[in-house]
């Protein structure tokens, strides 16, 4: 805490080691400053050939879930979103990333650290595809933390996306016992998917090229094209520093359900045991399935 009792803010340009990204989202969540279930509950289930895992967590139940088209409005100059955001970050700053990304945590956590990287420039938007900066500032990230992450990206509505404002996020890879990709190596999601494997860890050119690929193997199996006026076909980008996956999004799920990346590898997100129940009498597989395109690329 600094003097005056405000949190103090991490500077910009260092950075910080793993222990002090979980320190200072210990800080901001014991302040209220964001919302996380210290307390949450998972249940593991199986959905067709897919283990899923359920993460139930009350810290979700004020999350917005869906993109609108009024940003948010600050009371106080200063206080609300940057000019054209519409993801309200004041006093969640972690740290700034290649010049271009704000190192933020998550004002609703699903994780302990949840962060997101938001593009300095608050009128980029989520419907575009990722570019070299994208993954410089996820290539650094993942530098420099110890443990293995996911960073992941929801292009659109179709893919999970809830806010418009162009960002990466980022969480431990501790789903499923630490496999978080159980689900693709046993050949379990009912959807295609384009996968690159790397042997070393990339570089962000190497990150970019596996992308762009993946990009046109969504472009042509929904018969959609990226263009400059238009953005990206929707789409999930998911990664670490051993592979990537991109996987094609026809629809955020089935009404009122929907899948991010990370449900779209088997971790449901949720507020209470009732969207649980939801999810298991949907059918997991069943809706991944409609989310995604249930042929091979």
């Amino acid at each position: 805490m600094a003097s005056n009792g405000t949190l103090e803010h991490a500077g910009k340009s260092e950075n910080l080691t793993e222990a002090e990204v979980v320190a200072r989202f210990d800080q901001l969540a014991k302040a209220g400053r964001l919302f996380y279930d210290y307390a949450f509950r998972t249940e593991t289930a199986q959905s067709e050939k897919m283990l899923v895992e359920f993460r139930i967590s009350k810290a979700l139940a004020s999350k917005p879930w869906q993109t609108t088209s009024t940003l948010d409005v600050a009371t106080e100059p200063g206080t609300g979103p940057k000019p054209g955001s519409d993801i309200n970050v004041n006093g969640l700053g972690v740290q700034n990333l290649n010049g271009t990304h704000e190192l933020t945590l998550n004002m609703f956590s699903s994780y302990r650290p949840h962060l997101l990287m938001l593009t300095n420039d608050g009128y980029r938007r989520q419907w575009e595809p990722l570019d070299i900066d994208d993954f410089r500032a996820a290539t650094q990230f993942l530098s420099n933390m110890d443990q293995d992450y996911l960073v992941f990206y929801n292009c659109r509505v179709e893919g999970g996306c809830s806010r418009v404002h162009k960002h990466l996020q980022a969480i431990p890879n501790e789903s499923f016992n630490g496999n978080s990709w159980v689900n693709i190596d046993n050949d379990a999601v009912p959807f295609a998917y384009y996968q690159a494997r790397f042997t070393t860890p990339p570089d962000p050119e190497a990150y970019l090229k596996a992308y762009q690929a993946g990009l046109e193997a969504v472009e042509r199996s929904l018969g959609s094209k990226t263009t400059l006026e238009d953005g990206a076909p929707p789409h999930n980008m998911i990664m670490d520093r051993n592979r990537m996956i991109v996987v094609p999004r026809r629809a955020a799920g089935i009404d009122p359900l929907g899948a991010n990346s990370g449900g779209m590898l088997g971790t449901i997100w949720t507020q209470s045991d009732e969207k649980v129940q939801q999810w298991k009498d949907t059918g997991v597989s069943r809706l991944l399935g409609a989310a995604g395109i249930p042929k091979l690329l």
